[in-house]
């Protein structure tokens, strides 16, 4: 019998898959957000994924980081940008923000895993 991996836990996550490995101090919020998101195709980005809760929340994981682009222009109102360390599943507070209704591009430096939890 063969096994299968998860990987990444952000990954699996991020492409809907349940009950993933993530980092045991991973947020407490966050884990208790994860459950209400859905599969979203916002991203229009090669190798990212999105997660959303009926547009009040998105949960973006990026395999290279770089420029994350995500398409908004359904969406209304304004988000914080939290980013996620994908090492321990810490969320760093931001006061950063996007407003929805258009694309959206998220930084990270090139070639480093991005994970962000986008809220109202």
């Amino acid at each position: 019998m063969s096994s299968l991996s998860q990987g990444d836990g952000w990954a699996f996550t991020a492409a809907g898959g349940s009950l993933p490995r993530l980092p045991a101090m991973t947020d407490p919020a966050l884990r208790a957000a994860l459950p209400s998101m859905q599969p979203a195709a916002i991203v229009r980005t090669e190798r990212a994924w999105a997660l959303a809760d009926a547009d009040h929340q998105y949960f973006v994981y990026a395999a290279a980081g770089g420029e994350v682009v995500l398409d908004l222009n359904g969406v209304s109102g304004r988000f914080v940008v939290r980013r996620v360390d994908p090492k321990n599943g810490r969320v760093n507070e931001s006061q950063e923000t996007i407003d929805a209704g258009r694309r959206v591009t998220l930084r990270t430096p090139e070639g480093m895993t991005a994970v962000y939890w986008l809220t109202r």
